[in-house]
């Protein structure tokens, strides 16, 4: 896989495909829709050796990278070993981002995200039909098959799914793992000894790959693909289930994912086991789930979508093509 497509990644709704950073400065530039208010950048930081700092700045207009026509959107923040990074901008309206890493130890990043505010204009916007002309859902258009339908999570509130069961904590904060922000999470109780989350899609979907987000701890993760529920969810018998597919982390690594022979389903429910034995002195976080289908080209009727537009781009309605993303200097 060429640069730019391990580029491309960055964007994609998959937040276990990662990028890697090498000592020096490196700068993209992100390509909006349309000018949009940008308050916040995240991304994942998934080596604690990677160390350096990371700079924002916008522009309505098309400048050189290192033009001085980019308007800085909010202080320098050190990138030190925390997992998950939040940049705080100045709320500042933006066609293009530019994202400065200066990078003293190498490392790699994943799941950039930009979010911001809505304002009534897209909001009147998002109710609009979309019409089945020429329009498809993705935002970036990969250069290799294997990223087709990467670029749209049905797992989550975008796409109108929920949290339709957990097995132990606070139940009215389960939609923060299907928020499409990897730095809100969910914790379960300690002493509950298989994690387990059942989320229901808007539709039954052909799905072909699961991706997690958790906490860093070692552990498998079993993967169950369901077309309907029993009228008690907690009734639900995992031991006489087979599992589509069992993603163990050995490393503690924090995150999972695989591809499967393509099968429809409505419900997907993850279960997680830790490795070593439980322990009731630890509680387990998941923080974002993904589900993703073989079909590229689907439609969709988006309506509300929520304050994160995704980890693409700052999305108030559905572009009629890319953004971009442009790697610049490494």
């Amino acid at each position: 896989m060429g640069e730019a497509a391990n580029t491309r990644t960055l964007l994609l709704d998959d937040q276990t495909l990662d990028y890697e950073l090498h000592r020096g400065d490196t700068s993209f530039v992100v390509t909006l829709p349309k000018i949009s208010l940008v308050d916040r950048f995240t991304f994942i930081n998934e080596k604690a050796e990677l160390n350096g700092r990371v700079q924002v700045s916008v522009s309505n207009a098309r400048p050189a990278t290192n033009d001085y026509g980019w308007q800085s959107a909010g202080r320098d923040v050190r990138i030190t070993g925390q997992r998950f990074i939040n940049v705080p901008l100045t709320g500042l309206e933006a066609k293009y981002v530019r994202i400065n890493f200066h990078v003293d130890r190498d490392g790699t990043i994943a799941g950039i995200g930009l979010y911001g505010r809505k304002t009534l204009q897209s909001f009147s916007e998002q109710r609009k039909r979309i019409k089945e002309t020429g329009l498809t859902v993705g935002y970036v258009e990969p250069t290799n098959r294997g990223y087709d339908g990467l670029h749209y999570n049905f797992a989550n509130l975008y796409a109108k799914a929920r949290v339709v069961h957990v097995s132990s904590g606070s139940s009215p904060l389960a939609q923060r793992m299907i928020d499409d922000d990897p730095a809100t999470s969910f914790e379960f109780a300690a002493e509950d000894e298989h994690p387990t989350i059942v989320v229901e899609l808007a539709d039954s979907e052909r799905l072909r790959r699961i991706s997690a987000i958790y906490e860093m701890q070692a552990g498998k993760l079993d993967v169950y693909l369901l077309e309907r529920l029993p009228g008690n969810v907690a009734d639900l018998n995992f031991d006489q289930l087979h599992p589509v597919l069992t993603l163990t982390d050995e490393n503690g690594s924090g995150k999972a994912a695989a591809d499967f022979n393509p099968m429809g389903a409505r419900y997907v429910a993850l279960r997680w086991t830790p490795l070593g034995g439980f322990s009731r002195h630890r509680t387990f976080k998941m923080c974002e789930i993904g589900a993703f289908s073989d079909n590229s080209n689907t439609l969709f009727a988006w309506v509300d979508l929520p304050e994160g537009f995704a980890t693409t781009s700052i999305v108030n309605e559905l572009p009629p093509g890319p953004p971009v993303v442009i790697p610049v200097s490494q």
